[in-house]
């Protein structure tokens, strides 16, 4: 688009024509499901199918994301240096979010998403003839309207 252009291509303009990374979505549909946002949750779980991620890649990116928010919820001491114990450590853009979130939903909802996260994983990787994206989507709608304990 900037075949006739005098000025030099800047790094914005590759930002701008570049295509959106599934993993920026996922991590973005993970923030809504963890911080209880499950407004967006089907039209990103769309795109994300639409890009090709498939179901069971979507549940196992969950499944890392509350194991991370369990380990900050049981840190009694800085939770921001257990971020560091993470293997691997998330992205300097998504800390603060991550430790709101281990910090509003506490430990007995995250080990209730694990709970229906490991339930969805299984299934997924059963005989069962289940739609898998729709359980992936029900699991994720579940863990987003979980009610406060």
């Amino acid at each position: 688009y900037l075949l006739d252009s005098a000025r030099p291509v800047t790094a914005a303009d590759v930002a701008a024509l570049a295509p959106l990374s599934a993993t920026a979505e996922a991590d973005d549909l993970l923030d809504l499901v963890g911080g209880q946002r499950p407004q967006a949750v089907s039209v990103l779980l769309a795109r994300l199918y639409g890009q090709g991620t498939g179901p069971v890649t979507i549940c196992i990116a969950a499944l890392r994301h509350f194991r991370a928010l369990l380990v900050l919820a049981t840190e009694t001491g800085d939770p921001a240096a257990a971020l560091f114990r993470l293997r691997p450590p998330p992205p300097a853009n998504r800390r603060d979010r991550i430790i709101a979130q281990a910090r509003d939903l506490g430990r007995a909802r995250i080990e209730k998403a694990l709970s229906i996260l490991i339930d969805t994983d299984l299934d997924l990787r059963s005989a069962s003839h289940a739609p898998q994206q729709a359980l992936v989507e029900r699991a994720l709608l579940k863990i987003a309207y979980l009610p406060r304990v």
